[in-house]
């Protein structure tokens, strides 16, 4: 069946690169194959997940660009033009991607409605160091959505003691029947000490900060900033009001970015991970092999710079690029305490970047680069 008329889309700018707040502009042009009436010819600019998840879409802009008789033969050409919103950017990553799309629709009455997309690629811009970053659905960077991702992570804890338990307790009862079953194979035992294992490893680790904080009290982590740019410095602040007499053998904090999108639906749901940022280890000044004492309250602190080719937190339905810190407290002969906190990573101020490399500024940190993977 040949279609009444055919769409193409065409760029002003060859490269399709184009920076957030800048203009995309170009030309929509019908190539029409037979009479027919266009009810619309509509034009989107959206961007639009793909990779391992399910896809997740969020359209900016819409514009009816004509509406009437065309004629066979004929071919038309009508501009476009669309300002680029502040994100979110373009991000081709493991599991995860974002690119931005032109989407050209005609809607012609009884006929298939003939349609052509054409993507490009949108680079942070100046304007990101003075509007909202937009990281895609804007309720999940809000102040809101931080505090209920920590409250998450931390019921967490209660989620892994239940489900080890459930193993231990299934691993149990199933050595007490082999015990008592003289027909029961060792290989059977073996299976269900397993079980056990596994179940027991799993309620430590679901307990192992409650544990901690026998030693150490309620740990206070602060964070000052909870949003900061891409080359921008990270701050953390840690307080430890001793409950007893404890010897720490030290404090690291790292940053760690993560892809996490989910693929399927109701019971077939699978989530996929990929950790495409890892920095090392930083330690806490003043906190190897420091010995605190019961009621003396200790307060440890450090700072270090983002590097500035990392990429911007992402949040979509099913569709995230999650950005935490993960805090460890090394204790002597005790369990160790270890906890993440989400934050939100922007990218970086373009002159503040254009500076930074024209200046022979120390390092502040030696931070990994990305996955080879990971380009955005």
């Amino acid at each position: 069946m040949i279609n009444r008329c055919d769409l193409t889309i065409e760029f002003d700018e060859p490269s399709r690169r184009y920076k957030t707040g800048e203009e995309v502009t170009g030309f929509v042009t019908v190539d029409v194959n037979k009479d027919c009436r266009c009810n619309g010819l509509q034009v989107d600019c959206q961007w639009r997940t793909h990779g391992r998840g399910n896809q997740s879409t969020g359209s900016t802009a819409t514009d009816n660009i004509f509406e009437g008789e065309w004629t066979a033969g004929g071919v038309h050409r009508y501009p476009f033009s669309f300002v680029i919103p502040n994100g979110p950017c373009s991000y081709h990553g493991h599991v995860l991607n974002v690119d931005w799309y032109i989407i050209a629709r005609a809607n012609i009455p009884w006929s298939f409605d003939p349609w052509e997309e054409a993507d490009f690629l949108v680079e942070p811009g100046w304007n990101t160091a003075y509007e909202p970053y937009l990281t895609g659905d804007p309720t999940c960077s809000s102040n809101a959505s931080l505090e209920h991702r920590i409250q998450v992570a931390q019921s967490g804890e209660l989620g892994t003691v239940i489900f080890g338990f459930a193993f231990f307790l299934v691993g149990i009862i199933a050595c007490l029947n082999f015990a008592f079953d003289d027909e029961s194979s060792v290989g059977g035992l073996i299976m269900a000490l397993i079980f056990s294992a596994v179940g027991a490893v799993t309620i430590y680790f679901g307990l192992r900060n409650r544990l901690a904080t026998i030693k150490l009290g309620e740990i206070q982590v602060q964070i000052p900033q909870k949003r900061l740019r891409a080359g921008g410095i990270v701050e953390v602040l840690i307080d430890i009001p001793p409950a007893s007499r404890a010897h720490l053998n030290k404090i690291t904090a790292r940053l760690v970015a993560t892809e996490v999108v989910i693929s399927g639906v109701g019971t077939n749901k699978t989530t996929h991970t990929h950790i495409v940022y890892d920095d090392p280890p930083h330690t806490f000044e003043g906190s190897v092999d420091r010995e605190l004492l019961e009621g003396e309250s200790a307060h440890f602190s450090h700072r270090y710079r983002l590097p500035y080719d990392v990429p911007p937190s992402f949040h979509a339905d099913e569709n995230d690029l999650n950005w935490s810190i993960a805090f460890h407290v090394d204790i002597a002969r005790w369990p160790d305490w270890e906890q993440y906190r989400p934050l939100e990573v922007l990218p970086a101020d373009p002159r503040a970047r254009e500076e930074e490399q024209a200046i022979d500024d120390d390092d502040w940190s030696e931070a990994p680069p990305l996955t080879e993977d990971a380009v955005w």
